[in-house]
């Protein structure tokens, strides 16, 4: 489904198979992040997973968050 919530259009997947693919699919898009001069200013650029553009950086980072949070060696 296709809502326009004021001037930003939004779809809403009603399964969970279907927002599954979505995501896989269009990863890019949901990755990309603008560049916000306080992410600059405070983050000393965007270096983060939460400001850093979709690229090989962006990628490592994703990585290293999941191997992180779901390694069985918690503490």
């Amino acid at each position: 489904m296709l809502l326009q919530l004021g001037q930003v259009d939004v779809v809403v997947a009603s399964s969970r198979e279907a927002a599954k693919e979505i995501l896989k699919n269009q990863i890019v898009t949901f990755a990309s992040r603008p560049e916000l001069l306080a992410a600059k200013i405070i983050g000393y650029g965007p270096t983060d997973i939460a400001w850093s553009p979709y690229g090989p950086h962006w990628t490592q980072l994703h990585k290293l968050c999941f191997t992180e949070l779901f390694s069985a060696r918690r503490i």
